[in-house]
């Protein structure tokens, strides 16, 4: 699925004609676009084993400096869990993001040139599986036509639609197997978690 044809799910549910581009006006003026990468981003910072969580990622000193690790928490990954060295984590060091000992309280602090992450990874929406794009598509949709008109008949009935998309979501992601604490549980934490065959959720 297209960025543009998750738009016109959204612009069909609002019940007007789809469009043939980004900037038509309409996708301005509904702001579906805005919605869409605010939604994708929302959901695919729990942590997808289908595409975008990575286990023992190693990752390598800066490359043009070969002395220093910046971790790219805007454009490449959501979260960086250093948890295969005790005691390191990830943060702010005023200029970049980096590791830190808490062990030692210092920079950097590493044995090593490379460190064995956990990683959630920033993937275009364009790359993610099919079942994720119509629920994202849907769940944006639905947050605008919300917006723009409130509960209406169509936004009730919709709910439900939304619904089985999620379900089938979780079972797609129960399917891949090797559920973990670090995948399963941020479903858990975002109040999303199913358990397959049944549909139950926590809210």
């Amino acid at each position: 699925m297209t960025e543009l044809e998750a738009v016109n799910v959204g612009i069909r549910l609002l019940g007007e004609q789809p469009v043939t581009s980004l900037t038509d006006p309409l996708i301005e003026i509904t702001g579906l676009y805005q919605e869409l990468q605010l939604t994708h981003d929302e959901v695919a910072r729990r942590g997808w084993q289908s595409f975008n969580i990575k286990k023992n990622l190693e990752i390598p000193k800066n490359f043009n400096t070969n002395t220093e690790w910046s971790i790219d928490l805007t454009d490449q990954y959501y979260r960086v869990d250093p948890s295969y060295q005790h005691g390191l984590v990830v943060r702010w060091n005023g200029t970049r993001n980096t590791f830190y000992n808490t062990r030692t309280n210092v920079w950097e602090d590493i044995n090593g040139d490379s460190v064995n992450c956990d990683v959630i990874e920033r993937v275009d929406f364009e790359d993610c599986p099919e079942v994720y794009q119509d629920y994202v598509a849907l769940k944006t949709a639905r947050r605008v036509l919300l917006r723009l008109h409130g509960t209406t008949d169509v936004y009730q009935v919709s709910a439900q639609e939304e619904l089985e998309k999620d379900i089938r979501l979780q079972e797609f992601e129960s399917d891949l197997g090797d559920q973990t604490l670090f995948n399963s549980n941020s479903q858990i934490m975002s109040g999303n978690y199913r358990v397959k065959n049944y549909g139950r959720r926590f809210i």
